[in-house]
């Protein structure tokens, strides 16, 4: 498995070495696959179960709090590493345990958390996010707002990985060829023959590339009328 991680990346770095304009893509299964109907049944029951909850007498926060957890997590990853004094406000102001005792004493206040998390997400997000960011300002229920934040910061980690990709280009130019050696090196010393299937495509095509050779032997050989001449 180490020998096949490896591999891949040395393939993403082979394609990020070569491709000025490589990217990550967000994966979207096809409409119609099963995988993709299992993922939206599975987020929409976990949307109607939040709204069900915050709509009781007096409202249960459950899944509120795992959401407002994954939502502070992915905040603190899509900071820099010097940002700590807005790492710290993250962690300050979504602390589960503080909102916890504010939902024991009814004084939750779940859309002041929610306008908290879109403003800190137009500081983060990059210029083309923010139109989605505008939308989900101008959203007045919570749990919408919710979603629409869980969509845009999955768009705004792709953006964070891209803009690192681009950052890391040069040097990953600079270093492809001596990395690539070790990979594959690492990869062969964990098979038993690493270069069958090369071996095989050669002795597969041999007389091809043989024949090819001589036919362009005796194009270069072929008298001219040319040649002897000063």
């Amino acid at each position: 498995m180490n020998a096949v991680n490896g591999v891949t990346n040395m393939a993403l770095a082979h394609e990020i070495a070569l491709d000025s304009n490589f990217k990550l893509e967000k994966f979207e299964p096809p409409v119609s696959s099963l995988e993709r109907q299992v993922r939206d049944v599975m987020h929409q029951a976990f949307w109607d179960n939040l709204q069900e909850q915050l709509s009781q007498d007096p409202p249960v926060y459950s899944q509120a709090f795992v959401l407002l957890t994954e939502v502070r997590d992915q905040l603190l990853e899509l900071t820099l590493p010097y940002q700590n004094k807005l790492k710290q406000e993250i962690s300050e102001k979504l602390d589960l345990d503080l909102m916890k005792q504010q939902a024991d004493h009814g004084v939750l206040n779940f859309e002041e958390y929610s306008g908290f998390v879109v403003n800190l997400m137009a500081k983060l997000c990059a210029p083309v996010r923010d139109e989605a960011i505008e939308k989900l300002r101008q959203q007045s229920d919570v749990v919408s707002v919710f979603r629409g934040v869980a969509e845009t910061l999955d768009l705004m980690k792709l953006d964070m990985a891209n803009y690192t990709i681009q950052i890391i280009r040069p040097t990953i130019m600079k270093q492809i060829v001596e990395y690539e050696k070790e990979k594959f090196k690492l990869f062969l010393e964990t098979q038993n023959d690493g270069l069958e299937l090369t071996r095989l495509w050669i002795l597969e095509h041999i007389d091809t590339l043989l024949g090819k050779k001589l036919a362009e032997g005796r194009t270069q050989r072929r008298p001219s009328p040319l040649r002897g001449c000063p």
